[in-house]
C-alpha cells in the first residue's frame, strides 16, 4: 500500500508510531486530501500531533466552516471534552414534533455518518434534552419531542477533563452526550467511541 492511498479513517485508526511513520511519508497534499472527510474530532486528534507545515497543509485543505470548528477545538486545553467533541450533531428545537424533526432530516442537505440522538434545544441553542432514533422514527408524527425525551440525558462543560467525560460514559451508560460552553449553548457531542477510548488509553 503506497503512502498516498491511505485514507483518513485508517490513517486516524494507526497505532501513533505507525502513524507518525506514514505521515511523514506522505507529501502535504496526500495528507490533506486523506483528512478530508474525517470528522472534526478525529481530525483534530491528528492536527495537534503534526508538524506546522503538515498542519497548515492539512487545514488549508477543509472547508472553511470545519477548519474553523478545528482551529477553535486546538483553543481548548488538551485533554478536555473540547477536544474529544465533533461539531457534527443534529439538533431540534424543542417545541418540535416527530414529523417536523423526521422532514427536516430528510430535507438536510448533509448529515453526521454517525449520530445516536437528535439534540433538543431551547432559542437560545441551550440543549434540553435528546432523543434517540429509535424512539423518533417508531413514534406517530404527531407526538412532540418533549415527550420522547431520555432519562440519560447530560451535558459536559467545554473545559471538563476528558477522564472524568470518560467515567460519566461507563457509569451512566451514556451513547453520546452535548457539549456546552460557558453561556450553557451547544457546541458540540461526544459519543461513545471517543470516551470509550480514553478509557482504553487509561487502563494501557
Amino acid at each position: 500500500l503506497r503512502p498516498a492511498t491511505v485514507e483518513g479513517d485508517v490513517l486516524s485508526e494507526l497505532e501513533e508510531g505507525l502513524r507518525d511513520e506514514v505521515i511523514s511519508d506522505l507529501s502535504a497534499d496526500d495528507l490533506a486530501e486523506a483528512v478530508r472527510e474525517l470528522e472534526s474530532d478525529d481530525v483534530v486528534d491528528l492536527v495537534e500531533d503534526l508538524e506546522p507545515e503538515q498542519q497548515d497543509a492539512v487545514l488549508e485543505a477543509l472547508e472553511d466552516m470545519e477548519r474553523l470548528a478545528v482551529e477553535q477545538a486546538l483553543q481548548f486545553p488538551e485533554f478536555s471534552a473540547g477536544r474529544m467533541m465533533q461539531r457534527e450533531l443534529v439538533m431540534a428545537p424543542e417545541h418540535w414534533t416527530v414529523g417536523q424533526t423526521i422532514d427536516h432530516l430528510r430535507s438536510a442537505e448533509e448529515l453526521p455518518d454517525q449520530f445516536y440522538h437528535v439534540i433538543l434545544v431551547d432559542p437560545r441553542t441551550r440543549p434540553t434534552g435528546y432523543v434517540t432514533l429509535g424512539r423518533l422514527l417508531g413514534t406517530p408524527r404527531p407526538i412532540h419531542l418533549t415527550e420522547l425525551m431520555e432519562d440519560s440525558f447530560r451535558t459536559f462543560r467545554v473545559d471538563q477533563d476528558e477522564e472524568d467525560v470518560a467515567y460519566a460514559f461507563n457509569q451512566y451508560h451514556l451513547i453520546s452526550a452535548p457539549v456546552v460552553d460557558e453561556n450553557d449553548r451547544l457546541i458540540g457531542v461526544i459519543t461513545i467511541d471517543d470516551a470509550m477510548a480514553v478509557l482504553d488509553e487509561e487502563h494501557e
